[in-house]
């Protein structure tokens, strides 16, 4: 029984005449293919005219013509992409470090990128900088080099980047690390990286370097200690003066005094300032008068900017 009152949606509607016609032409083109006479036939039994029909082949061949033209280009655009992608990857995926290094630990490197000394260690008291040069040998690729500076206990301290651009060899480079007065003595080590990855590394020292401290009665009219002692006697000695030489020296600096007592408290302070551009010799020294100091084992101690460089005992007696 047939229910006129049944309504279908308009996909539904086309997939029932789908079905329909492939049934009915079953017999006609077995298979997935269909003869153009055939497609012109059906046509002409759904009601469809002979010049819609054509229309309707030129719009089909229009369309599959726009496909392959699509597919061409997303064709085309993969190979590009992929070429684009290749290239990037050369450009930057890390390469392996192949070639070799020579690497001199240096105060100062001249315009001709040549080391004007080679040092193991270098001296908080005039020396403003360490410079690790590195001359490369072999070259094959360009690489992101890294200086990486390190103090005794491992902490880290400075960091230079440099992008070699060129494989030419040899070829010369540094880093640098800034020194000061408050850069802790010890076995430090730079770190070379190529592309983050350890290449090289050395050694070197970092120490406040040489001085000298002499306790002495009074100064001479030349300006250096009349005597060197170690006891001075309320009975004879009307001062104490603690002399300090450097043999090379440079910088600014606030120093100080301590005059520590018996009782292990600071009995006396005196500061002073030092402004010292060229490197090379300095002195400098500070009194301590007697009169009203107790007897015992006394110290004085001495700094620079707040670090302590050195000390020396000396006693008082009656």
């Amino acid at each position: 029984m047939n229910d006129e009152s049944k309504k279908f949606k308009k996909k539904e509607f086309r997939r029932l005449l789908e079905l329909a016609f492939s049934l009915s032409q079953a017999e006609k083109s077995p298979g997935d293919a269909y003869t153009e006479q055939v497609i012109k036939s059906t046509a002409q039994e759904l009601g469809i005219s002979e010049d819609k029909m054509e229309e309707a082949m030129k719009l089909f061949e229009q369309e599959k013509l726009a496909k392959k033209k699509k597919m061409r280009l997303l064709g085309v655009a993969g190979i590009i992409l992929l070429s684009i992608s290749l290239i990037v990857t050369y450009t930057l995926w890390p390469r392996h470090f192949s070639g070799e290094l020579k690497m001199t630990m240096t105060s100062a490197v001249d315009d001709n990128f040549i080391a004007v000394d080679e040092l193991a260690a270098f001296d908080l008291f005039h020396h403003k900088k360490v410079f690790c040069l590195v001359k490369f040998f072999d070259l094959k690729y360009e690489h992101l080099i890294t200086w990486k500076f390190f103090n005794e206990q491992g902490e880290f301290i400075e960091k230079v980047n440099l992008q070699l651009t060129t494989t030419t060899s040899p070829y010369s480079a540094w880093g640098s690390c800034k020194l000061g007065i408050t850069s802790k003595p010890g076995r430090w080590r730079v770190k070379i990286f190529a592309d983050e990855k350890l290449i090289g590394e050395k050694d070197f020292t970092v120490q406040y370097g040489r001085y000298d401290i002499t306790l002495t009665s009074k100064m001479g009219e030349d300006k250096t200690p009349v005597d060197n002692l170690q006891k001075f006697l309320l009975s004879k000695h009307d001062r104490v003066v603690c002399y300090i030489t450097w043999p090379l020296f440079q910088g600014k600096y606030r120093g100080e005094w301590k005059w520590i007592n018996p009782q292990g408290t600071i009995d006396e302070v005196d500061t002073f300032d030092i402004d010292w551009e060229e490197v090379k010799s300095y002195w400098v020294y500070d009194s301590m008068f007697l009169k009203n100091k107790t007897a015992g084992n006394w110290k004085v101690e001495f700094f620079l900017n707040t670090v302590k460089i050195g000390e020396k005992e000396f006693q008082i007696e009656s």
